[in-house]
């Protein structure tokens, strides 16, 4: 199947943001989208946030596409790297509630604190405080009950009083804050 160009009004519609139009995309070119992404999503719950991600972005970036290829050739090369860039910041996100809970995470086997352990857990509190201070309330919020407290994600959506996408979407956002912050390159 040989995928033609869009005309010229159809161009113009996308790159407009007509509403009527977009959901037409949608239902026309999301199934071959979802199919890609699936292949980067753990479950689908991730596979839902991901295409939202991926429909988010081309509508975002929809004046950068000019209408000289195919528009499905064009959003599944927006999906790819949305996809990529998940996948990427998963694993950051990973490493780094892996270094949270081995560097702040409580001492499982001490069964008698000593003052050393005391001393240690009070820089380590300090530590964790001021590195979460450039983040919002509710980014501090999402991290410390997901990742220090080990909640899981709905018992931290009925928690804050929110759904499990803005959860998410917090401790992503706070996540890459704090790597700003602390000069992670990674």
């Amino acid at each position: 199947m040989k995928l033609a160009p869009p005309s010229r009004a159809e161009v113009a519609l996308f790159r407009a943001g007509d509403p009527d139009h977009f959901r037409l995309l949608v239902r026309q070119h999301g199934p071959a989208l979802r199919g890609m992404a699936a292949s980067f999503a753990r479950d689908e719950d991730e596979l839902d946030d991901l295409c939202q991600d991926i429909w988010l972005s081309a509508y975002v970036k929809r004046s950068a596409y000019r209408g000289d290829g195919p528009l499905l050739a064009w959003l599944l090369t927006l999906a790819r790297r949305k996809c990529i860039s998940r996948v990427r910041a998963n694993g950051v996100r990973t490493r780094a509630a892996q270094r949270l809970l081995t560097e702040l995470g409580p001492n499982a086997h001490a069964e008698q604190p000593t003052p050393l352990d005391d001393a240690e857990r009070h820089e380590t509190r300090a530590r964790l405080a001021a590195a979460l201070r450039p983040l919002t309330a509710r980014q501090r919020l999402a991290i410390l009950l997901r990742l220090w407290h080990g909640h899981g994600p709905d018992e931290t959506a009925k928690l804050m009083g929110c759904t499990q996408v803005t959860v998410r979407s917090l401790i992503h956002k706070g996540l890459i804050r704090l790597r700003k912050t602390q000069g992670d390159p990674s």
